[in-house]
């Protein structure tokens, strides 16, 4: 190494600052070699470092902190964790969000009375839970009210089931557009199919609600006029779950790549518990020794000086 020349212990100092891109261990194992070389390197009277260094230690250490050992089920296992660790911030930045959670049946029968002036029996009962699909509705069944607990695919929903004739089917429909738009519902334009099937969908601040007439297998020979209430997810939402997924990934990898690293280094002391320290750089040069260099640390120009 040269003679400490003016404005040595600030670049030194400098160089220090940078070497704190690289993760712990790699500063503890060749941090002195690398600052040993950039200190040899550095022009007479420098006092800062240059950009291309800058920018070659700031890079190098980044790859380093991200990069796991060179096998193939450390990359496996650090996309894994990072995977897992996305789920699990979409997750909690959704349940920290204001996610609006599934509608109750208080709010189906009133919405449900609004639309047909008619209340409907709601008798206490078990939430449905739908595995492969939700049973359809019985006219049988006591209870005209249901609660749905769907796939985690789908939204959860409450259903409110009316049984009119079926000539008054449709009309029953009709009227319930019109009191929800009266009401303030944003109300979609009516659509009836060929098969006599009469539908509309209505939607209000985290409601989301589908009013339809059903025509049941003929083995029921009935009818029945449904309104499925479920809640919209908003945009705030939306966005929490992206960035819980953004903040699970930039904090699984490198979480993953440090462990997978010390466990490296902690099978590297227990075989080799007598290896050597690194040798130290050839003073006036830009290449490192094998052992020492940084992952992707790449000197692009040479600089000829006077010692």
């Amino acid at each position: 190494m040269s003679e400490p020349t003016p404005g040595h212990d600030q670049i030194a100092r400098a160089y220090r600052r940078l070497l704190w891109a690289f993760p712990r261990w790699y500063r503890r194992e060749r941090g002195a070699e690398l600052l040993t070389t950039l200190l040899d390197d550095a022009r007479p009277g420098q006092r800062r470092p240059d950009w291309l260094d800058v920018f070659d230690l700031a890079r190098s250490g980044l790859r380093a902190r991200l990069r796991p050992p060179r096998r193939v089920y450390a990359y496996l296992a650090t996309v894994i964790g990072a995977l897992y660790l996305a789920i699990v911030g979409a997750a909690a930045a959704v349940h920290l969000s204001p996610y609006p959670g599934p509608p109750t049946e208080a709010q189906a029968i009133a919405t449900a009375v609004a639309a047909t002036g008619v209340t409907p029996r709601d008798l206490p009962g078990p939430v449905v839970r739908c595995d492969a699909g939700c049973p359809p509705w019985e006219k049988q069944d006591a209870d005209w009210v249901v609660a749905y607990d769907s796939p985690p695919e789908d939204p959860d929903w409450v259903s409110v089931h009316y049984d009119p004739p079926w000539e008054d089917a449709a009309a029953m429909v009709a009227r319930a557009r019109e009191r929800l738009g009266s009401t303030g519902w944003q109300v979609s334009r009516l659509s009836v199919e060929s098969s006599g099937v009469t539908h509309f969908t209505a939607t209000r601040g985290h409601l989301s609600l589908s009013v339809i007439s059903l025509v049941p297998p003929a083995h029921y020979r009935s009818t029945s006029v449904e309104l499925s209430m479920t809640k919209t997810v908003s945009a705030t939402t939306e966005l929490a779950f992206a960035g819980g997924i953004l903040a699970g990934l930039a904090t699984g990898w490198p979480m993953s790549v440090w462990l997978l690293q010390k466990l490296r280094r902690t099978r590297l002391q227990i075989s080799s518990p007598s290896s050597g320290s690194c040798s130290r750089a050839v003073p006036g040069s830009r290449s490192l020794s094998p052992c020492c260099s940084a992952p992707g640390l790449r000197w692009t120009r040479s600089r000829s000086r006077s010692r």
